[in-house]
């Protein structure tokens, strides 16, 4: 097993295996709100409110993640776009989450996730 594994122990709900302190930890990708990067580091936040570190780069987690209804909203974030609760569009693309925050999409990913939003809803 890689860093990244994705095991299908559940027809509709996967899990991701990442590599937290030494050990892999089971994370259901229907739990994974959002995905942030931090130079380094990626935090995995999840619907239960925990946040999981993971020392490695966002980047390796996008190719594994966007089959899986998650879409990149900006240079350090991946949402799953499965919890978008609403948006607006006045200027700037904003995404409203579970935790009742809202996320701004880069100009150049705006209409890509806009269409991800309302093809998935």
């Amino acid at each position: 097993m890689t860093v990244l594994d994705i095991r299908y122990t559940q027809p509709n709900d996967p899990l991701l295996m990442i590599q937290v302190r030494g050990y892999k930890r089971p994370i259901k990708l229907s739990d994974i709100v959002l995905v942030e990067g931090q130079e380094n580091y990626t935090y995995f936040h999840l619907k239960n409110g925990e946040r999981v570190l993971c020392s490695r780069t966002l980047r390796l987690f996008e190719d594994t993640l966007l089959p899986h209804c998650f879409i990149r909203i900006n240079k350090s974030m991946i949402i799953n776009v499965c919890h978008v609760q609403e948006f607006s569009l006045d200027g700037t693309l904003i995404l409203k989450l579970p935790n009742n925050q809202w996320y701004a999409c880069s100009r150049r990913r705006s209409m890509g996730v806009k269409k991800a939003i309302i093809s998935y809803h």
